[in-house]
């Protein structure tokens, strides 16, 4: 008798388990079937379309980096264009708003030499690529890790500063799960 229930029940939980996969990946909103990047705000990284889809699809941590450089320079920016409006507001108090301005403005030029160098490698690996594949292959796996640690050390000193810059909202579960299983 037992033996036939557990039978009976049996598709029930594999339909059951597949539904509760398949909702998952829609949940996570992942990238595993993607061949392009999705359409970001990249304006300030320097490099063509054909090179930032092959970071995507070759190199996705480090294309990753690169649009997480590219958002800690736009919240520069925006803070920049800020302070810009109350030195205008305030002129005599065009000191206080100076010394906040030159540290951003160093964080700033951090960020985009580290930028510049970042861009360097990947179009030199893909350029490699293009002209032998298994050459470019052989250096993406050479080169991948310390771009990605320097991207890394990059992002860490610019977060810590560019933290207070952005919306402080509690994060959902699903947010949550994402940032710990997907990065």
């Amino acid at each position: 008798m037992m033996l036939k229930v557990f039978f009976q029940w049996l598709p029930t939980a594999r339909v059951l388990a597949l539904w509760l996969c398949i909702f998952g990946l829609l949940l996570s909103g992942c990238n595993f079937f993607q061949d392009a990047p999705a359409q970001e705000d990249l304006s300030k990284i320097q490099l063509n379309e054909d090179i930032l889809a092959f970071a995507f699809k070759n190199t996705p941590r480090i294309y990753s980096g690169l649009v997480k450089i590219n958002h800690e320079i736009l919240l520069i920016d925006a803070e920049l264009e800020r302070l810009k409006g109350i030195e205008t507001t305030y002129p005599r108090q065009q000191k206080i708003v100076a010394v906040e301005k030159a540290n951003w403005k160093k964080i700033q030029r951090n960020l985009f030499d580290e930028l510049a160098v970042v861009e360097k490698d990947i179009e030199r690996i893909y350029v490699t690529y293009l002209v032998n594949k298994q050459k470019g292959k052989v250096l993406i796996k050479e080169k991948a890790y310390t771009i990605l640690s320097s991207i890394n050390n990059t992002l860490k000193a610019s977060t810590a500063h560019t933290q207070r810059l952005k919306p402080n909202r509690k994060k959902s579960f699903i947010q949550k799960f994402k940032a710990k299983f997907f990065g």
